[in-house]
């Protein structure tokens, strides 16, 4: 989980991977040449509206699930193995 008050930020080409499960309550960039490998649930909460979580490119095989209120930013490329769940 990654509260309000905590801050993810994947820059320099570097990749985060997700395998399990991420509930996203505080703000995860993933900068443009840098990837999320999502493998498993990422859920943004509804807490995300005002500062969205941004994703430059997404591969993987998992579900991005957006709350009622969240905000999500895909700026790039997103893999069709991919399910976007709201």
């Amino acid at each position: 989980m990654v509260l309000q008050s905590a801050y993810i930020h994947v820059s320099n080409d570097d990749t985060l991977v997700v395998t399990g499960r991420m509930d996203v309550e505080g703000a995860v960039t993933v900068d443009s040449g840098s990837l999320l490998v999502n493998n498993g649930n990422v859920n943004v909460l509804s807490t995300q509206k005002t500062d969205p979580a941004l994703f430059s490119d997404v591969a993987g095989t998992g579900t991005i699930g957006v709350g009622t209120a969240a905000g999500v930013k895909i700026t790039d490329a997103i893999a069709d193995t991919q399910t976007i769940s709201c």
